[in-house]
């Protein structure tokens, strides 16, 4: 119960979502009391995938227990010979490991990462631990796209500034609809699922996750971040593919509705034509799977009961309560 100045000494941040000069200055200020995480590994040497984890977890630890109040983890020493450690699963193992070791609440966890772009990657490193978070190659194409005049009426700071909000707001909206009002609630609580990991995996890193039809392990990760990374490092074209993963492209992303599925639609759309519509399901119903529904079908129904074995309505309404069932349940159309 003693006083001393050492209890008001407490840092006060308006957001998670740090800028490049925010994550400097705070890394600056607070000194002998933070250290600093090289989350990449050696793609041909001994700090392989499996031990690059192992080494963050133990390096995290062992500062915490020395007195380190804040782990930085970065992403920034990227080479031609190291590759980044996927910063969700690095966040995970860091944030899993001081836990179990009862840690946790004596540090902070902050994340520099290059892969972070939109807001669903904010969330699950957050979700899954991180204090705050700076996407710093999202901030650096921001300036690069105002240098070469591409965000004209806006200056960098503006840029940036917009960009922020926007993962703000973001943020905002995935925790409203969980009934979450403040970011230290979502902070670590897991709120999702994990699709395409193995069950080990998940059970080791994310441990309050479920992964309900399991999938890659270690392995499979460290391989397609390796493959990946050489890619990068040999590309004599510097001009990235565009992806598609958020806009059709012909060459990219496949989407369950593409430009002939769309334009199959409009065309039974405007003509009316039942022909047509056969034409577009037929087209939907033949697509290769593309989502975890895409694999399920409908079980048939049992044997149909006899219509004297069925409660008549007078008996059910004496337990119908109208308040607990929705306007559009009761109408008429329903």
């Amino acid at each position: 119960l003693d006083e001393a100045p050492e209890q008001c000494d407490h840092l006060l941040l308006n957001s998670p979502v740090l800028t490049i000069a925010e994550w400097d200055a705070l890394t600056s200020y607070l000194g002998t009391k933070a250290v600093l995480i090289d989350c990449t590994f050696d793609i041909e040497g001994t700090d392989d995938f499996d031990a690059a984890l192992e080494r963050i977890s133990a390096e995290a630890e062992e500062a915490v227990r020395s007195g380190c109040e804040h782990v930085m983890l970065s992403d920034r020493a990227v080479s031609a010979t190291r590759a980044p450690i996927p910063m969700i699963l690095a966040t995970g193992a860091v944030h899993s490991h001081l836990v179990r070791q009862q840690l946790r609440t004596f540090a902070s966890v902050n994340v520099a990462s290059g892969e972070c772009l939109d807001v669903h990657h904010f969330a699950v490193l957050i979700g899954c631990g991180a204090t705050t978070v700076n996407a710093y190659v999202a901030e650096e194409a921001i300036a690069e796209r105002h240098d070469r005049g591409l965000l004209s009426g806006l200056t960098l700071i503006e840029a940036v500034a917009n960009y922020r909000k926007a993962v703000e707001d973001g943020l905002l909206k995935i925790m409203s609809k969980m009934g979450i009002s403040v970011i230290a609630s979502y902070r670590g609580g897991y709120n999702f699922e994990a699709l395409g990991l193995s069950r080990a995996l998940v059970a080791k890193f994310f441990p309050p996750m479920s992964s309900r039809i399991s999938g890659l392990g270690l392995t499979g990760i460290a391989s397609r971040v390796t493959q990946m990374h050489k890619k990068a490092f040999e590309m004599a074209d510097v001009f990235l593919p565009v992806g598609g993963f958020f806009r059709y492209r012909r060459s990219g992303e496949r989407h369950a509705f593409d430009g002939q599925l769309i334009h199959a639609m409009q065309h039974a759309c405007d003509t009316g034509s039942y022909e047509s519509w056969k034409k577009y399901s037929s087209l939907v119903d033949g697509q290769s799977p593309i989502n975890l529904r895409d694999l399920m079908n409908f079980k048939p129904a049992g044997a149909p009961v006899s219509l004297e074995d069925v409660e008549s309505i007078t008996r059910i309404r004496q337990r119908l309560v109208s308040p607990g069932i929705s306007l559009g349940a009761l109408s008429p159309e329903a």
